[in-house]
């Protein structure tokens, strides 16, 4: 995570997990969907997400899969590093 971090957006100094998790476990997710839905509307009106339609009002998104998946040989120089 802190490569990725370092690698796409020059942050230098990453907390760690912990810290992290106590950071914003207080926040109210409803907080963040403003935002959200904001990011979610420029994209529709773009045309961004016509490729990941499923369905007439559903999306299939990966956000994250590294925890899932991790491999040394499978891999792509777009992909992020674990």
């Amino acid at each position: 995570m802190r490569h990725n971090l370092r690698a796409l957006y020059g942050v230098t100094d990453a907390p760690c997990d912990t810290q992290m998790r106590s950071i914003l476990d207080p926040i109210d997710p409803g907080e963040l969907r403003p935002g959200f839905r904001a990011r979610h509307c420029a994209l529709q009106r773009g045309n961004a997400l016509k490729d990941y339609a499923c369905g007439e009002d559903t999306y299939l998104l990966s956000i994250d899969g590294t925890g899932v998946f991790s491999s040394t040989q499978v891999s792509c120089p777009h992909c992020c590093e674990k």
